[in-house]
């Protein structure tokens, strides 16, 4: 008996010990759950504060964005535009993101005639600005400023943002034609086609790509050089339109200087620019058309490897091996001057010569009436006032002669827009 009761005198006192620990735990863990809480209470709290320090932020900036923008409205409103300018500039000091401001301040500029402030303004604004601040923006670069090749840069901004603006690119077509860029051109007309930009004209440049010029040309590069009198760019593209100059009234015209004079021109411009594709495919021009066939032959010697990919240069030398009678190889060099640029519809004529020399009188018959038509719309673009008054039926006659030239890409595209 007294071992029994040992037994469970040591039971209990294990108990009691078990207990104490249970005890103890669950004190512990009380502890812990009421620090998780405070810690959560202090969380939610923080977190409380800080929406509502910030839905307050948020109101008082809302309300200071309305004001500036009810106070910048009256203003223009009443035609105030020193007033105006100042109030958007502090609004830009305190917004500079924001291109709200900046368009007000550029508005004010423009309307006291700062135009290089205006500029400034307007290039301050973010990559969203937006399409009338953009077009304003390259339009004073270009005429207020003369800074072409900035606002070249605005127009190339416009469309990779807006590329379904057709009027940025056709401003972007007739800068590429005036300035001889013939590869820059086409690859606005294609990107035009691909975004829906495209218009009518945009097709008629796409076809005069090589030849297309203005009586004002001369001048305007003329002019543009003033700002870039280091480029090569404005002097070369500016005696490719002398030639073409007919005006009346103008100071140097193509018809009244003698060619020889004009070739001297060309030749001592080379002496600068010796790579210039545009210079030596104007002195070839010339001396295919004299008949000079050692010219020529000197000429493509001195030709530079990229314009293996300029179909004039094809077309010179099958004009080389015609004059010699290789017919083949003049057929070969036609060919591939027209792989390269279907449009040409000289290289067609010249061929259908070659053609018919090899008793191909077929292909020679056809080869020439797709190149008649082709000369036929050449004229009728150049006797039209401008780009942008070319008759409907001389479209579809080019949508005609685009799918018999299998260039069926645009062809399907004029035709659609037709």
């Amino acid at each position: 008996m007294p071992m029994k009761n040992k037994v469970s005198s040591d039971h209990s006192a294990s108990h009691s010990v078990f207990d104490e620990s249970a005890s103890i735990a669950s004190s512990g863990h009380t502890q812990r759950n009421r620090r998780a809480r405070r810690w959560l209470l202090i969380c939610l709290l923080v977190l409380v504060v800080g929406l509502s320090i910030r839905l307050s932020s948020q109101y008082q900036t809302s309300r200071r964005v309305r004001t500036f923008q009810r106070q910048c409205d009256i203003l223009l409103a009443d035609e105030n535009w020193p007033e105006l300018e100042n109030q958007a500039r502090q609004w830009a000091a305190w917004q500079p993101l924001a291109n709200e401001p900046w368009h007000f301040a550029a508005q004010a500029a423009i309307h006291m005639e700062q135009w290089e402030q205006a500029v400034l303004y307007l290039e301050s604004m973010s990559s969203e600005a937006s399409l009338a601040d953009l077009k304003e923006l390259a339009r004073l670069q270009m005429e207020a400023l003369n800074l072409p090749l900035q606002s070249v840069a605005t127009l190339q901004r416009t469309r990779k943002s807006y590329p379904k603006d057709t009027e940025s690119h056709l401003r972007l077509l007739f800068w590429y034609s005036m300035t001889c860029q013939r590869q820059a051109l086409e690859a606005e007309v294609r990107q035009a086609i691909a975004d829906g930009a495209d218009e009518l004209p945009t097709y008629a440049h796409y076809f005069a790509k090589q030849w297309l010029t203005y009586n004002n040309g001369f001048q305007m590069n003329h002019f543009w050089a003033e700002a870039e009198p280091e480029s090569p760019l404005f002097e070369v593209a500016g005696s490719v339109h002398m030639k073409a100059n007919r005006s009346p009234d103008a100071q140097v015209l193509a018809d009244r200087l003698p060619v020889d004079e004009y070739i001297a021109q060309v030749r001592e411009l080379r002496k600068k620019y010796p790579a210039n594709s545009e210079l030596l495919a104007a002195l070839l021009d010339y001396q295919c058309e004299a008949g000079d066939l050692d010219a020529v032959t000197r000429l493509l010697i001195e030709a530079a490897s990229e314009t293996a990919t300029d179909n004039r240069f094809w077309r010179y030398k099958g004009w080389v091996h015609m004059a010699r009678q290789e017919w083949s190889q003049a057929e070969q060099a036609y060919n591939r001057s027209l792989e390269l640029w279907p449009s040409d519809w000289l290289s067609r004529q010249e061929l259908a010569t070659v053609l018919r020399r090899q008793n191909k009188a077929e292909m020679a018959m056809a080869m020439q009436e797709l190149a008649d038509l082709g000369k036929d719309i050449e004229q009728a673009i150049r006797l039209a006032p401008s780009v942008m008054s070319i008759s409907r039926s001389t479209y579809e006659d080019l949508q005609r002669y685009l799918l018999d030239s299998d260039d069926h890409e645009v062809a399907q595209a004029l035709r659609a827009k037709l």
